[in-house]
């Protein structure tokens, strides 16, 4: 275990030595800064771990992202962001992963993670923990909803917006709500126009979903404003899948 905290620790060293360097950081809390990440890590290597030391790691690490962006303003200093806060995000990143895969069935951490991703704009990563959640939580319709909005709105996906949307009425074949909020969707995405080369996840559905969806009235307007397509996404789905109230972005960071 030793041999892995201290290769962790030394990971972190080109992004403490760029603090120092460019004055963002005094060696003095570069030395601090270790300290506390030290302590941080044997807590994650224990044999017997808890959730809260995961995520007073993130939260000590999200502090720490936003001293960096507090200083920079104030020294007006914009570069190795690369070096220094990409290599933190990656880090979090790596941290959010081994404790939704340990928890897998806390749904508030799932999404605490997906709020770092998105503040972050790290779509590749934040795709790929979607489908992860998606595998996990199939049987929660606004988790799909949230997702297809994401690849829709911020991505242009439509492609991975229309699977998205498929495969929620495939899981949810009488959920009211997810037809209200998905059928403009799948309309404007011109469902039945999907490519051979998509595969199969693209042809035309064949299942009860896909009866009820063609009971549709046919004048129904399809708006193409994306604004109004999703204004909220069912915002009320949502009301008991809020970020936990641990999640927060201090400015302060305790060394």
């Amino acid at each position: 275990m030793a041999e892995i905290i201290q290769q962790r620790i030394e990971d972190r060293i080109p992004e403490l030595e760029q603090l120092e360097r460019v004055g963002l950081f005094t060696k003095k809390e570069v030395k601090a800064m270790i300290k506390k990440a030290t302590a941080l890590e044997y807590k994650l290597h224990r044999r017997i771990i808890c959730k809260e030391d995961f995520i007073t790691y993130i939260q000590y690490e999200i502090n720490a992202l936003e001293l960096i962006k507090k200083r920079r303003t104030r020294t007006g200093y914009s570069f190795k962001k690369d070096e220094i806060e990409f290599s933190i995000v990656h880090r979090i990143h790596n941290v959010f992963k081994r404790a939704t895969g340990k928890w897998k069935d806390d749904v508030q951490l799932w999404l605490s993670h997906i709020a770092f991703l998105k503040k972050w704009n790290t779509k590749i990563k934040l795709s790929k923990v979607f489908s992860s959640m998606l595998a996990i939580h199939p049987e929660k319709p606004a988790l799909w909803l949230m997702a297809a909005k994401w690849e829709m709105e911020d991505c242009g996906s439509s492609e991975s917006a229309r699977h998205l949307f498929l495969r929620a009425l495939r899981f949810h074949p009488d959920n009211s709500k997810v037809y209200q909020e998905v059928r403009p969707g799948l309309l404007s995405l011109s469902l039945w126009d999907c490519p051979v080369s998509q595969g199969p996840h693209c042809a035309p559905p064949t299942d009860a979903s896909v009866s009820l969806f063609l009971s549709l009235p046919a004048c129904l307007s399809v708006p193409h404003s994306l604004s109004v397509l999703f204004p909220s996404v069912c915002p009320s789905a949502f009301s008991s899948l809020s970020t936990p109230p641990w999640f927060t972005l201090s400015l302060s960071l305790s060394l």
